[in-house]
């Protein structure tokens, strides 16, 4: 059983059968975990000094992707099964420079995954910027810079972001390619969600 302080951003798996949380232990670490709706058969992921943030099902309600914050390691995006087995970077060729890689969206298809990173911060201030990959490691594309917390519609025509202007965060809408950027409402923008 879980306490509801202990639990943070439920996700229902798209069966509406598990959800995944977040869940932290003092000061030591972040953690997720996957449990069934009556309660049972809870799978926790992530250890002491082995931070894991943001867990987000497939559609297909299959896997789960996550960040890794391994430190001295950079932030990274992981993926696994939905019963914790075959946890895996996601991008194992990464440089060091890219960094703080997180905010998963999966593609309606469930063949790609958006999502923000934080590149060239060991030479300066960094940019971020949402890319787009394949599960299964390939044809990385940046399609947006500036740019945070992509969210995939439910058509997978579009991506909504946000991006920091004037010292707020606007919320942004794109075609899944990154064309046709426009804003649809000033910040500052915390939240949102694309309805069914």
């Amino acid at each position: 059983m879980v306490r509801a302080y202990d639990a943070v951003i439920p996700r229902w798996s798209p069966d509406s059968k598990r959800l995944a949380f977040g869940w932290g232990k003092g000061d030591s670490y972040d953690a997720f975990a996957v449990i069934s709706a009556n309660g049972r058969g809870r799978i926790d992921v992530g250890a002491d000094g082995d931070n894991v943030l943001g867990p987000v099902w497939s559609t297909d309600g299959r896997q789960i992707a996550f960040t890794r914050d391994r430190y001295p390691a950079p932030p990274a995006l992981w993926l696994m099964n939905a019963d914790g087995s075959n946890q895996h970077l996601l991008m194992p060729g990464a440089s060091p420079d890219d960094a703080d890689q997180g905010a998963p969206s999966w593609s309606p298809d469930g063949r790609e995954l958006a999502f923000q990173a934080l590149i060239g911060q060991s030479s300066g201030p960094g940019k971020t910027e949402v890319d787009v990959i394949n599960i299964d490691g390939t044809q990385r594309r940046t399609i947006a810079s500036n740019a945070y917390t992509p969210l995939w519609s439910p058509d997978g025509a579009e991506i909504a972001f946000t991006r920091s202007e004037d010292n707020t965060s606007d919320l942004l809408v794109m075609n899944a390619d990154g064309s046709g950027q426009h804003r649809i409402a000033k910040g500052p923008i915390d939240q949102f969600a694309w309805k069914p």
